[in-house]
């Protein structure tokens, strides 16, 4: 009964307290995964050269999917990695580079061939030998201002096995091998959604960053909106950081700005209809808009590759409504070059 009435009144006046929450000025940058612009059809380089210039993002978080950078044990290439991170410094924008086994999109866990059937603590041996080579080997740009250790390492989402890999210490394993190896700041991240987010609270990094997801498409019952106000992420996080007794700070590290089917490939999807349900005003504005209103200091937009594959299909206005959102915040105009 307790958490019915407390769901209603989430319901009723969740609204209202969200529209009286003022908006914050935030830093705004992109994830970036060519990985996923390949399997769009797009040319990854291009569209990365492309949206660093059009959009002038001034901070970038790039994946590192292990089966590219390690194919055979102990042979690591870094060379294609090399050119994102290049690219970004030489138009004065800073990177946050993922580390580990389990990274941003879907299947989430990218373990070589050679890697796939170790047992469990063979593959967290490998898995720090990854870590290692991969901030030896990157360490050396100035322009990385943040090490992210795995993504959503605790959320059993993607094809990672039967998930007993990266329990809480193993990971707090991993942030230590990071410290030793380089002083900059680490984040762990966490879904905002379908987490208490205590378990990453009590692993040694030094900041934490969140999702946000707020529309999805489900086949049964078509567009549907979670009802959270904005507030609530607010509160979420200071009540947890009260809790494990933790400071420092919380960012938004995947904003949803594209559209979301349950199940189904967006390519797949005609293009239209994603204009139809999710349009740039919804992705975009009233997305930003709401992050404002949680009152974390930046926010990294996920969904670019996908703005660029609508234009490619007819529909610019999703690379333009980025475009003036970047442009006309002046917390995210204020980002030093590294």
């Amino acid at each position: 009964m307790g958490i019915a009435l407390g769901l209603a009144v989430v319901l009723v006046l969740g609204p209202l307290a969200n529209a009286l929450t003022p908006p914050h000025a935030i830093d705004i940058g992109v994830t970036f995964s060519a990985r996923y612009a390949r399997a769009f059809g797009l040319d990854a380089w291009s569209t990365y050269t492309r949206l660093l210039d059009e959009l002038d993002i001034r901070t970038v978080r790039l994946p590192v999917y292990w089966d590219e950078v390690e194919p055979r044990p102990g042979e690591f290439d870094f060379s294609t990695l090399d050119a994102y991170i290049g690219a970004a410094a030489a138009r004065g924008a800073s990177v946050m580079l993922v580390l580990g086994y389990k990274q941003p999109r879907w299947p989430e866990c990218y373990a070589p061939v050679w890697a796939r059937d170790l047992p469990t603590d063979a593959l967290r041996q490998r898995i720090l030998g990854l870590v290692a080579a991969e901030v030896v080997h990157a360490r050396a740009y100035s322009s990385i201002t943040t090490w992210q250790v795995e993504n959503e390492p605790f959320v059993h989402f993607g094809l990672c096995g039967s998930f007993d890999v990266l329990t809480p210490e193993f990971v707090s394993q991993e942030i230590a091998l990071v410290r030793t190896l380089d002083p900059r700041p680490i984040m762990v991240t966490d879904s905002g959604e379908l987490s208490s987010w205590i378990p990453v609270f009590d692993l040694p990094a030094d900041e934490f960053g969140a999702t946000l997801y707020r529309d999805l498409w489900f086949p049964a019952w078509g567009l549907w909106q979670h009802p959270i106000p904005a507030w609530t992420y607010t509160l979420k996080d200071r009540l947890v950081r009260a809790w494990a007794g933790r400071s420092g700070p919380t960012l938004l590290s995947e904003l949803q700005a594209e559209a979301w089917f349950e199940s189904v490939d967006l390519w797949n999807v005609p293009p239209r209809l994603q204009r139809q349900l999710f349009p740039p005003d919804l992705v975009l504005t009233q997305h930003l808009d709401y992050a404002r209103r949680t009152q974390f200091p930046t926010v990294y937009l996920w969904g670019v590759e996908w703005w660029y594959w609508m234009r490619a299909q007819g529909y610019p206005e999703y690379v333009e409504t980025a475009r003036r959102a970047i442009a006309t915040d002046p917390a995210s105009r204020a980002i030093a070059a590294p």
